[in-house]
């Protein structure tokens, strides 16, 4: 399987990513959409809540993607999604300075931070 943090960090070749892109492509018109989407990154774990922030971001809102290029920042904010979520499960709630509501404050920032990392990813795309 693909390293997360080489997904993440741009490190799949495009080649890797078409080959994704068609497996994503449940239907083989061409075309991801939400419900191809969700089936395909379901064994990330994440709810999907996230997992459809994370596509229309990718998508620019149309709730479908036709490229390579737009899977891969799709691809990049589930990754980063996974990181973060496995980052913030790490920290126990005991640990120094971490309350619970420290910890939610933390996660909160973390989705915001996730948000624009996809947005601006998307932007670049």
């Amino acid at each position: 399987g693909d390293s997360l943090v080489a997904l993440a960090s741009g490190g799949a070749s495009q080649e890797r990513l078409a080959e994704l892109f068609a497996a994503a492509d449940a239907d083989r018109d061409g075309v991801v959409g939400g419900a191809d989407a969700i089936l395909f990154f379901k064994p990330s774990g994440l709810p999907n809540a996230t997992l459809s922030k994370v596509w229309l971001e990718a998508s620019h809102r149309r709730g479908c993607i036709e490229d390579v290029e737009d899977f891969e920042v799709a691809c990049k904010g589930v990754a980063v999604a996974v990181l973060e979520r496995t980052s913030v499960a790490d920290e126990s709630p005991g640990s120094a300075g971490g309350s619970s509501q420290a910890a939610r404050r933390r996660a909160k920032r973390q989705q915001r931070e996730l948000a624009a990392a996809v947005a601006s990813a998307a932007a670049a795309a």
